[in-house]
């Protein structure tokens, strides 16, 4: 049974067409259906709008050549088998042929059915190993470009050589950049990379495991990764590493959400318990020193018994206020506050304190008029645990504390400064948690509550420190928390 071809002869010259159509029709077992194209015009015509099984560029085509054809055939993105044919053989035109994609060249004056017959089978056996491997490119490629994860590769020393756009955005560099980077350049742990380039060196592939990493802006990510090395068939000194980053910011965000909602639920519980074991002991600080100003005619003491029942009250007060915010946390009674007035009144509950540390206050307001939509017994409550903080670790006749705050368009800062002996960075996120404490009689609920009521307020509370610093605490509530 003979194969069909079409076939599309490209030649300004008929008598050439001629012969090389005599040798293409005497080809056994193959039926060949000839189209002929006589200027470079006319050949674009038929490349465009018609399909063939191969062709024959002259090389000659008048002002035109059988090159320039080619490049016309690559832009097309044909994938049909191109013969070039030549007058004389010429290696820089052969050179260049090949470069554009030619199957095979050949020689006019050696032309006869026989190497026809086998320029044809080596053109299309050749066309058909390139669309083989074109398309596993392209597989290949669309698995790489295409992944949710980021994904890169590496040679054996840990240099970046190419990754898809998910790296791109996660490390937030363009693709120059990154190549000119190593992947520990984003690492955050000295450990991590120290056991991430042990573990390269030793050409081991590298399981998943949990790091931090840190984009070109600063941003910290929490990651998995895995590194594989690929080693080239046959080329045993030639090898790279596949590297997969996975984003799981987002996952240990929620996780974390659910194990502070867990700790604040008991938080709740235990304070309820808590509350009720306070009120008895309290009322009779309160009536004993009620009791002793009426019998004590003693101005010294009195000042001290004012005082206690001053404090007394205010513990009392804040009891019910922490029962009531543990007991409903989602119970936010949003109302037009002014800012100046809140924090007079916040630093007027520590007044006290700062009293007796003898303790130098420092507040800036940058604008008088700031007003903000929000709870201001929950907003002062977390204000007032901070600050105690604050005063509680710096030192007595020493100690200062800057509260400032400032209104921006795109919402209100409030910070809180100390000059106590700081805080160690790794311990920047556990102070937060419920139930810790660095203290020696504290029980960890005061700054958990304060994150807790922040974010309830829809804003943020961090923390900047480092040891031998001071600390400061940062609140930031949003544009919409701002009333302008």
């Amino acid at each position: 049974m003979s194969e069909n071809f079409s076939v599309l002869i490209v030649d300004d010259d008929e008598d050439d067409y001629f012969i090389l159509s005599e040798y293409l029709l005497d080809i056994p077992g193959k039926s060949m259906e000839l189209t002929w194209a006589s200027t470079y015009t006319e050949a674009i015509e038929m490349l465009t709008n018609q399909k063939f099984s191969i062709c024959f560029f002259d090389y000659q085509l008048g002002a035109k050549t059988g090159l320039d054809l080619l490049q016309v055939a690559s832009k097309l993105k044909l994938q049909t088998p191109i013969i070039l044919l030549t007058g004389k053989s010429n290696d820089m035109i052969d050179q260049q042929a090949l470069q554009l994609g030619v199957s095979d060249y050949m020689e006019k004056s050696e032309i006869d059915s026989r190497k026809l017959d086998r320029s044809i089978r080596y053109a299309l056996e050749r066309t058909s190993v390139l669309k083989s491997l074109q398309e596993s490119e392209e597989k290949y490629k669309s698995i790489f470009f295409g992944s949710l994860d980021a994904l890169c590769l590496l040679d054996v020393k840990g240099h970046l050589l190419d990754a898809n756009p998910v790296t791109l955005n996660l490390f937030h560099v363009d693709q120059e950049s990154l190549l000119k980077t190593h992947i520990t350049d984003y690492f955050i742990s000295p450990a991590d990379v120290e056991q991430f380039m042990g573990a390269l060196d030793k050409g081991e592939t590298i399981p998943e495991w949990e790091i931090q990493i840190k984009d070109s802006m600063g941003v910290i990510y929490v990651c998995i990764i895995a590194c594989t090395k690929i080693q080239i068939p046959g080329d045993p000194d030639n090898s790279f590493f596949r590297c997969i980053l996975r984003d799981i910011t987002k996952r240990k965000k929620m996780e974390q959400q659910i194990m502070a909602s867990e700790k604040l639920a008991a938080t709740g519980r235990f304070m309820r318990m808590l509350g009720h074991e306070i009120r008895n002991p309290l009322n009779n600080i309160h009536m004993a020193a009620t009791q002793l100003k009426e019998e004590i005619n003693n101005e010294d003491l009195e000042y001290f018994l004012d005082i206690i029942e001053r404090n007394s009250d205010r513990i009392s007060q804040l009891v019910t206020e922490l029962l009531q915010s543990t007991g409903n946390q989602s119970q936010i009674l949003w109302k037009s506050t002014p800012l100046k007035t809140l924090l007079e009144e916040t630093i007027s509950m520590a007044a006290d304190r700062i009293s007796l540390k003898n303790i130098k206050l420092i507040t800036k307001i940058h604008q008088d008029n700031i007003v903000l939509m929000t709870d201001p017994a929950k907003l002062c409550i977390a204000l007032l645990n901070i600050i105690v903080n604050g005063l509680e670790v710096v030192d007595t006749n020493t100690g200062i504390l800057t509260i400032e705050a400032d209104g921006k368009e795109s919402g209100t800062l409030i910070s809180v400064t100390d000059n106590g002996p700081g805080i160690d960075t790794h311990l920047h996120d556990r102070i937060f948690e419920a139930y810790y404490t660095a203290k020696q009689n504290g029980v960890g609920l005061g700054l958990s509550a304060t994150k807790s009521i922040i974010e309830a307020l829809n804003g943020t509370v961090s923390v900047n420190s480092a040891p031998g610093y001071g600390t400061t605490f940062s609140i930031w509530l949003p544009q919409e928390n701002q009333e302008n």
